[in-house]
């Protein structure tokens, strides 16, 4: 996993739902829902 400087953990979670885990994000959704 690339290394991203200068960025929240938070965005970086986002790139690596978007790129890695993209079903998460549907997953991710549903539990904020809650």
């Amino acid at each position: 996993v690339t290394v991203f400087e200068n960025e929240t953990p938070r965005l970086v979670y986002s790139k690596l739902s978007t790129h890695v885990f993209p079903d998460m994000r549907q997953v991710i959704a549903t539990i904020n829902q809650k």
